[in-house]
């Protein structure tokens, strides 16, 4: 049980981690030298006057992980009655569907992969932070849900 608190703990580590550190620089002749972390693209894009990408880039790769991360940390290690426990689950679940990193890394691996023909790009540490944020907050979560002792209980026994 303690294993996957540490996990949880690591998995807001690493998620913090990924919104500072670069994961990807441009070489290219007009764009050489520019840095990309998640900040700074949330930043990119709302200079280029999109502050409604700008905000779903905020809310589904920082706000939603974030709270999901965060409302499962309070879900393992804290202590509460059955039925507002399982509404913690179904509230979870839902944040779950909205947080897009794993989307937003699937993108990255494409552009890395298929776009070095368009644009030279260089590969820096935040892309692995963001591979390990990923699998911590996307997987983490949904194995700790799993594991919960809830789970197992017949559902008359649920509704208490």
């Amino acid at each position: 049980g303690w294993c996957i608190g540490i996990l949880l703990i690591a998995a807001v580590i690493a998620l913090f981690a990924t919104i500072g550190f670069p994961f990807l620089e441009i070489n290219q002749f007009f764009l050489s030298g520019y840095s990309y972390d998640i900040f700074e693209t949330i930043k990119a894009v709302s200079n280029q006057h999109q502050p409604v990408v700008a905000t779903m880039l905020t809310v589904f790769l920082i706000v939603m992980p974030s709270l999901r991360v965060l409302g499962t940390i309070l879900l393992w290690f804290g202590a509460c009655r059955l039925g507002r426990r399982l509404a913690c689950v179904r509230v979870l679940n839902i944040l779950a569907r909205w947080s897009m990193i794993d989307v937003f890394g699937l993108a990255l691996i494409l552009i890395l992969t298929e776009g070095q023909e368009m644009i030279r790009t260089e590969v820096h540490s935040g892309a692995y932070i963001l591979v390990a944020a990923i699998a911590l907050t996307v997987v983490l979560p949904a194995f700790a849900t799993w594991l919960d002792p809830v789970r197992g209980l017949p559902k008359d026994a649920q509704e208490i």
